[in-house]
């Protein structure tokens, strides 16, 4: 084996090494996030399912409507208005995504 070949050799080992170190140390912050994710999924899974049951939304405006809070309009406008946005972004969103992909500076690359 000549003296080439053995520094491959030991790059190699070196960077499998780093790679072995990088992706434990991946793992270990990817572990912190796992809960508050999870956490995330599930609410964005029970409002997604709301979204597709009409009768469950006009259900929840009509128990919030019923209450004595006194703050209950604010409340309903500002839902009112994520749900806007959100509306809105769902609509705006394939369009982003067929969108042509831009290089760091900035120009559109060709596809």
């Amino acid at each position: 084996m000549n003296a080439r070949l053995r520094e491959i050799q030991k790059r190699r080992a070196a960077l499998i090494a780093l790679s072995d170190v990088q992706r434990a140390t991946l793992v270990l912050k990817a572990r912190r996030w796992e809960r508050p994710l999870a956490y995330f999924d599930a609410g964005f899974a029970i409002a997604r399912s709301i979204g597709t049951r009409p009768i469950l939304v006009l259900l929840g405006v009509a128990l919030l409507a019923r209450s004595r809070w006194p703050r209950i309009g604010v409340l309903l406008e500002r839902t009112s208005i994520v749900w806007q946005v959100a509306r809105a972004v769902r609509e705006f969103w394939p369009l982003l995504r067929s969108a042509p992909p831009t290089t760091p500076g900035g120009t559109q690359e060709a596809r």
